[in-house]
């Protein structure tokens, strides 16, 4: 489905957009994905934490010379961006990976979906 592809590429793209961004426009960012929604669900963050965790797969994937595994290979450019910004992108963005394997687990543990999703934006 196109639709629900532009809505991947979105959510993936604004992940991209937030190393370049300070804490004001990536709330702002955050809060234009779940706008509209009403609050933000378990599954919807789960969701974006989903993809995000594929995104910064992809960052790492690609600042290893190992392009051709990564499954953004449409946002091409803003992932170059990304490496570009950090010239330590490997253990930086595996760092990354951890926070988001442990912020999806905190999903588990029903903490707030909208605190969940809140504390990468904190952390980046």
């Amino acid at each position: 489905n196109s639709e629900l592809y532009e809505i991947h590429l979105t959510i993936a793209k604004t992940f991209f957009n937030f190393f370049g961004a300070d804490l004001s426009s990536r709330l702002k960012a955050l809060n234009s994905l779940v706008s509209g929604e009403g609050a933000l669900t378990v599954d919807r963050a789960s969701e974006i934490l989903e993809i995000w965790q594929r995104a910064a797969r992809d960052i790492l994937l690609y600042s290893l010379n190992c392009q051709d595994l990564a499954q953004h290979s449409a946002l091409q450019t803003d992932i170059e961006a990304v490496i570009a910004s950090h010239p330590d992108s490997a253990s930086y963005f595996l760092s990354v990976l951890e926070l988001l394997d442990k912020l999806k687990k905190y999903l588990a543990a029903n903490v707030a979906p909208s605190a969940v999703v809140a504390q990468l934006i904190y952390n980046l």
